[in-house]
């Protein structure tokens, strides 16, 4: 008997979970209810309400959302690629249906842009320009939203990853932050490394301000760069590599092949986890690797320099620098994504 294939492992879409935020959005203004509190009362009294919620469309783009919905859940790539097409026939307008073609049927990186741009001008047509520039709507917060804001983010990325300076998707990032300053999307996390490499110190130092209680890998290792990059060797940058690395080792000890790059197993991943360091890498290495890795041969030398200091404060798995083991130094060049 032949070796029985492994089931593909299926992971979660938060996307799908927009169908039942829809549904409980549609309950509170059909029953009248003013807040959550009352929305949640309403459940507890009538706990049967699920088995009988449905989401009435109400236009073509209404079904269109819905069916993306459904396939937004579904494992099948093909399926996918099915139903993509179906609420596309049903509405041209719907931005998710060209997401998730970019996302599965696209057979190159610039097939993958071209659906990302025709969803953003279908997120585009389906908002109109009254909601698009009106001050009272509530981009993310909004469902409706969320279709435009999406294939925005994904366009962006796509066009990062085949220029690591793209002026159009620092622009992107930027346009969503602007519409949604909560940032939902975690865009701050690719723009930060984005503005650092391109030495666009000012808007990084504002986007520092608008996110300065927001203790995140991508931002503290981005600040580190930011300062050595403007300032070189200082102390404001060699405290900002401690108080990163305590954060999250993980970053120094993948850049030091200390540790192996962990696998993409999931688009979700723990703070301060090997997954987070691996998918700011992804992002940030290009700034690292500038001008011949100065910086990573900088951040080598400090964690070199500094290291016994830092180890009475906390121990640094995977790095040493006795004497006697003098070949496992950090080495961060060539830095290479393995």
């Amino acid at each position: 008997m032949g070796k029985r294939a492994k089931k593909k492992q299926r992971h979660f879409d938060r996307r799908s979970v927009e169908a039942m935020s829809a549904k409980l959005s549609a309950l509170m203004n059909s029953k009248g209810l003013a807040s959550p509190e009352e929305l949640n009362e309403f459940i507890e009294n009538n706990p049967n309400v699920f088995e009988v919620l449905e989401l009435e469309p109400k236009s073509p783009m209404d079904e269109a959302q819905q069916i993306m919905w459904a396939a937004f859940d579904e494992p099948s790539s093909k399926k996918k690629i099915a139903l993509a097409e179906k609420a596309l026939q049903i509405c041209s307008d719907c931005a998710d249906a060209y997401l998730v073609l970019a996302e599965e049927q696209a057979r190159s990186a610039q097939e993958a842009i071209d659906f990302c741009r025709k969803g953003v001008e279908a997120g585009k047509r389906a908002l109109g320009e009254e909601v698009l520039n009106s001050p009272d709507t509530r981009f993310w917060s909004e469902i409706r939203t969320r279709p435009y804001m999406r294939s925005m983010k994904s366009l962006a990325c796509l066009l990062q990853e085949q220029d690591d300076e793209s002026n159009e998707a620092i622009q992107i990032f930027k346009e969503l932050i602007r519409l949604n300053p909560n940032d939902n999307q975690g865009v701050r996390m690719l723009l930060a490394p984005a503005l650092v490499a391109a030495k666009r110190f000012k808007e990084a130092e504002e986007l520092f301000k608008m996110f300065d209680d927001s203790p995140e890998t991508y931002l503290m290792y981005s600040r580190v760069l930011y300062y050595f990059m403007k300032f070189g060797d200082c102390p404001l940058a060699v405290d900002a590599i401690w108080e990163a690395v305590e954060h999250n080792p993980y970053v120094v000890e993948i850049m030091s092949g200390a540790l192996s790059m962990p696998p993409i197993q999931d688009a979700y991943y723990s703070p301060g986890s090997p997954e987070e360091a691996r998918a700011y890498l992804r992002v940030a290495k290009y700034g690292w690797t500038k001008d011949n890795y100065a910086p990573a041969k900088w951040l080598a030398d400090v964690i070199k320099r500094d290291l016994q200091l830092y180890k009475v404060r906390k121990n640094f798995p995977g790095l040493t620098f006795e004497s006697d083991k003098s070949n496992n130094v950090i080495n961060l060049n060539p830095f290479t994504l393995r």
